[in-house]
């Protein structure tokens, strides 16, 4: 199965909505479309990243990239066994109300 631009080699969740719904920027100006959840994943490990909806993007993708890439630590797929990306998810998703 194919996956966005900005799923890690060594994430192995699928993507979430379209493969282009964002496009997260870096500091520098370079930029990359992402589904929602890898999208978010990315977000939380760039510094001073930005989010802009991309051309598969539904509306609320682009806020929703950023709420969830806060609330995430950087390069949550690598967590020890401790952690689980999905849980975090799924909590901050409880706690938002979805």
């Amino acid at each position: 199965m194919e996956r966005c631009p900005a799923a890690h080699d060594d994430d192995p969740v699928p993507c979430e909505g379209p493969a282009d719904a964002v496009r997260v920027v870096d500091q520098l100006g370079a930029e990359t479309l992402a589904c929602v959840r890898h999208g978010a994943v990315l977000y939380a490990s760039l510094l001073e990243p930005h989010v802009y909806p991309g051309p598969g993007g539904r509306d609320g993708d682009a806020a929703e990239v950023h709420h969830l890439g806060r609330a995430l630590r950087p390069f949550a797929f690598a967590a020890d066994e401790d952690h689980d990306i999905t849980r975090e998810i799924e909590t901050y998703l409880r706690y938002r109300g979805a």
